[in-house]
Formats: structure tokens, sequence, C-alpha cells
């Protein structure tokens, strides 16, 4: 379904991030400074004012777990001397950009959901074996994509989500949705895209190691970036493997945890993957030390009294006060029972009786449905067991049962992504079954193409100007992470 891109030089990486400065980005004032020390001119900065410094979520005037400001200690500059080898990788991705760009208007024109994503993992399986992946299968119900390049270890695994939503799309895209009631307003399709675009690119440099390239072509690759470590036979690839790993069922199917069962951690030390964030100006990169994607559980509570007529409710036990008694008593919760410095929210989105109740009856029934969301781990923990006890005691004192429910099978609880600081660059424990790794954010915010929406909204604009740099990055940090971890595994050999 995707055309093969055509074959493409590449040169060598042989950097490390943190990467060079978006310069045409002017930061607004509450991301933080670069550390102090020279920059590229030799300058020296001054000391950073206190305005500068990390400030603690609870400081916030508001307390959103994934708002912008969330960001506000996390947000970093790419920058370093040796920025023109990245700009290589960039600039090897950036010839694949009407091929980026091709497939992922074929994703968002065909949007599929959860597990159910026939056409999309179909479509990412050709791309790489069009594109000569190794190991090219389909995982997590056959509904997920895994591939390699490379051989042996170490090895990196390089994720992205595939799922789209269940919205009906009122963007004004270059192409839209053929399906109703479905389309990408998370930014899957670009996810997917990129990861592809990486794997092209990696190919390339592993197959000009392995010299399945012509002399003519190795010195092509070379020539690109002529002061690049590397250059000549075999020394584009640092040794090891990369993984890819197309993840169906993110938006709450649990489709990781199926993966993992799968056994496409095995092996794996370390992973990596990138989400578009349209609150970040495009091409800039966020991340931060500790949690960075709040852990989401999804809700639902049966409220059950006893029918009746409405003319009489005495004869009756209304589950609809019951209800509305719950859904107040859960405001609390965070408000008056969770450390202020601990941001967590719990949100009831629905309320309905059932659909064939009599407008004068008094329902048997009433159900909610809704999420709670935190950074922190343990209180993740407390609050789905707090929820169950107010909702149960709340139920009691109007003579009703109440039942929690956290909607397993079609929305599985996920925890707290938590970036750890003492991994040179970062590392995500975001469940016990994950290996070392790294979420990053990539900036897709561009007034210019109407790229302003957030996600999760039906007029949600992609910067497809980013498909490159995301591409480049996901390379990037794959080739950086088996340069490390292959000289470890050289030095203790």
């Amino acid at each position: 379904m995707f055309s093969t891109p055509p074959r493409l030089p590449c040169n060598s990486l042989h950097h490390r991030l943190p990467l060079s400065p978006v310069r045409a980005w002017d930061p607004p004032p509450w991301l933080p400074l670069p550390p102090r020390g020279k920059d590229e001119e030799g300058t020296r900065r001054g000391k950073p004012s206190s305005s500068e410094k990390k400030l603690p979520i609870s400081s916030m005037p508001h307390r959103r777990a994934m708002s912008t400001r969330a960001l506000l200690f996390c947000a970093f500059y790419l920058w370093t001397a040796s920025c023109a080898r990245l700009d290589g990788l960039r600039r090897q991705a950036e010839r694949l950009q009407p091929w980026l760009v091709t497939t992922r208007r074929d994703l968002h024109a065909h949007p599929e959901i959860g597990f159910a994503l026939s056409r999309t993992s179909q479509a990412v399986a050709d791309a790489l074996r069009g594109m000569g992946a190794q190991d090219v299968r389909l995982v997590a119900r056959n509904s997920g994509v895994v591939a390699e390049v490379g051989e042996g270890s170490p090895m990196v695994l390089l994720r992205a989500d595939m799922d789209a939503l269940p919205l009906q799309e009122s963007a004004d895209n270059p192409v839209k949705s053929t399906v109703d009631g479905r389309m990408h307003a998370c930014g899957h399709d670009a996810h997917t895209t990129m990861l592809l675009g990486a794997a092209r690119v990696l190919l390339e440099r592993y197959n000009a190691s392995k010299n399945v390239e012509e002399d003519e072509e190795v010195e092509e690759l070379c020539s690109i970036d002529p002061g690049e470590r590397g250059c000549g036979h075999g020394g584009t690839w640092p040794g090891g493997t990369v993984r890819f790993m197309f993840q169906p069922a993110e938006e709450g199917g649990g489709g990781a945890k199926v993966a993992i069962q799968d056994g496409v951690m095995e092996g794996v030390g370390g992973t990596y993957a990138i989400h578009v964030w349209p609150w970040l100006r495009s091409g800039a990169m966020a991340t931060r030390t500790g949690p960075i994607m709040a852990g989401a559980a999804f809700f639902e509570i049966s409220v059950v009294g006893r029918g009746g007529h409405a003319a009489a409710p005495h004869a009756t036990i209304d589950p609809v006060p019951a209800a509305a008694s719950i859904i107040s008593a859960i405001q609390t919760v965070v408000a008056r029972e969770v450390d202020a410095q601990k941001p967590a929210i719990i949100s009831v989105t629905r309320m309905e009786t059932p659909r064939n109740a009599a407008v004068n009856a008094v329902p048997d029934e009433v159900l909610l449905q809704g999420t709670l969301r935190t950074l922190d781990t343990q209180l993740f923990q407390d609050l789905r067991r707090r929820l169950e006890q107010l909702v149960q005691s709340q139920a009691s004192v109007f003579g009703c049962t109440a039942k929690v429910g956290w909607m397993e099978g079609r929305a599985e609880p996920a925890p707290p992504t938590i970036n750890d600081g003492e991994a040179r660059m970062t590392a995500v424990r975001a469940a016990s079954e994950a290996a070392p790794g790294s979420m990053l954010f990539l900036g897709i915010r561009n007034e210019t193409v109407g790229s302003t929406r957030d996600l999760h909204n039906p007029g949600f604009i992609m910067d497809e100007s980013v498909l490159p740099i995301g591409a480049a990055l996901h390379a990037g940090v794959a080739l950086q992470w088996l340069e490390e971890h292959h000289s470890m595994s050289a030095v203790q050999t």
C-alpha cells in the first residue's frame, strides 16, 4: 500500500544527545535555559535567574497532569558542538519527505481502532519488507508489527503506536479520514510514519556497513559529511540490533501488554518512543526526569436501586440521587485527601440510565464512567482503592448498592511513565516488564499550517514538516544507544 522510497546514501552518526539547538524557535519564558557553560561560539552564559530554575508542580497555577505547564522544568534544548553529524541524519531523512508525507496521509485517510488494525498493520509490514527489514512479523493478535535491523547484541527497541480514535474529523486537512466516526487525532499516523522513516535510514547505514552497497555508493555516503568518523567500509554501524515495534491499541486497549506477552521485549536492553506535542513549537523537543506521562485508569460505576413510578418515589430506591452524591463526593478526594504536590485527576465523564426507561419512571440503575490519572505510582494504586470505598459507602447511604469496574479488556489501566534521571538518555520504566529507555515529546505547533489544536481534538492538524525530524531523532537515539552499549560490551569482554 506504501510505495518504497528510493535508495539513498547516508552518513555515520557518532554524537551524543542532547543534540543541536532548534534555532528557529524563540522559546516561551516558561521554558528553562540550557545549563551554564560555553555555547558554540565560546561565549559564557550568565547565571540563570530564579525563574529559570526547576519549579515544583505545586507552584503551578493549574494542577493539570498533562498540561503544557507540566513541562515547565522538563523541556530542554537540543544542543551540542557536533550538531553537523545530526544534520547529516536529518538531511538523509529529509530526502524521504515526499514518501513520508504520502505514507502519513494514507494512514490518516484509513484510520483503524484498537486491535482491529488489519489494513494498517499489513501496510506497515509490506513497507518494512519492501525496505529489506529483517524478521518482519505480526504480533499482539496479529494487529502489531515487529521488525529488526542489524544482528546480535545489544538490542534497542524503537516504538510507535498505530491506532486511531473514535472521533468525527472536522479539521481542514489536505487528506481527511474516509471512515465515518474515526480519525487520527493523537498523531499516531505520524508516529508510525516517522518510525518507518527511521527504519529506512537505519537500513541504509546497516547495508553500507555490510558492504551491500557498491563502492561508489559507500563513497557517496561518506561525502555527505566527510568530517564524520566511520566513513569507509563497515564503519557506519556500531554493532547490535534495532528492533521496531508498531503497537496496536494504545488508546486504552492495553496493546503494549499484549505485545510484551508475545515476546517483543525479549533481549531488549533499551526502549525509546516519540510523541508529537502540539504545545511545543515545531521541531522543538522536550523531556524530563521523573514522571512524564500520567498513569490512566478508566472506571465504570454501576449504582443499583429499585425502580418504580416517578409519582411514587417513596416506593422506590432511587439510584439517581445516589449517583449524583457519588459524583460530588469524588470531587473532594483530590481536593481534600491528596497532597497538593502530587498531581491527580478523577473525572466523571458520563452518566446515563437505561435508554428504554420511561421519562416518568425511576430507573433501576445508573451508570457512571470516567477516568483517574496521576503522576505518582503509589498514589495511582491508592486512589483506585479509595474510589471503590467511596462509591460503596455513598451508595449505601441511599439504600443502593454499587460496584466499580476498571474496564479490563476494553481500556486496560496503565501506570505512570517514569523517566529515570540516572540514565544518560533518561530512562522509562512504565511497567515492570519494560526495559530502560526514554519517552520524548516532539513539537508540532505551527500556526502557519494550522497545527494548533490539542490532541484528541476533531480539529487536530499535523505539521508534516516534522516527519523527517522524528525519523532522524529515532535513528539517532538508536545508533547512540548501540554505540554506547556495544562499546561497554566490548570492554566487559
